[in-house]
């Protein structure tokens, strides 16, 4: 063993809980050119989102976004937060929980339509959900492929403005 250690040549360490706890924790939001920096740590969805307005509309759909594109589910256990699902799942329902979002009222106000899950080959999950009137789709996945796909992005104050410099697929 210690012959294996010398050869090495990285040691890959972990000290947030990701590997020792199976726990994930949102530390950062980028929307816009503005960073959130998110305080709180764990499933338990008590802490705050400082670095700008917590209710600016782009803050809030991305939030939105995040909890009704989302299987996971966070429960609380004799005074313990634990996330039935996927890591990454539970800490998009920890943050939106720390703007006061809750994933069941919102499920009753937007319904499930349709649940594309993620796969390795598509690279994205899309969860189709009715609110009022209207069908939206929500979508989350890797990056290059999600930004491949559009057109616009939403400013700070809601506004559409053209996504430019990106690389289309």
């Amino acid at each position: 063993a210690v012959e294996t250690l010398g050869a090495a040549t990285v040691i890959c360490t972990d000290k947030t809980g990701t590997l020792t706890k199976n726990e994930m924790t949102v530390t950062q939001l980028y929307i816009d050119g503005r960073i959130y920096d998110v305080k709180g740590e764990g499933y338990a969805p008590e802490g705050s989102i400082i670095g700008g307005d917590p209710c600016a509309k782009s803050l809030g759909d991305l939030l939105l976004c995040g909890l009704l594109c989302n299987a996971a589910s966070l429960k609380e256990v004799k005074g313990s937060w634990t996330v039935i699902g996927d890591p990454t799942e539970g800490a998009l329902l920890v943050v939106a929980g720390k703007a006061g979002l809750r994933k069941e009222d919102l499920e009753r106000t937007h319904p499930l339509i349709e649940e594309i899950p993620f796969d390795s080959e598509r690279k994205m999950m899309t969860m189709v959900r009715r609110s009022g009137g209207t069908v939206m789709a929500y979508v989350k996945g890797a990056p290059d492929i999600l930004l491949s796909q559009c057109t616009d992005y939403a400013t700070a104050e809601g506004e559409a403005r053209a996504l430019t410099g990106v690389i289309r697929a």
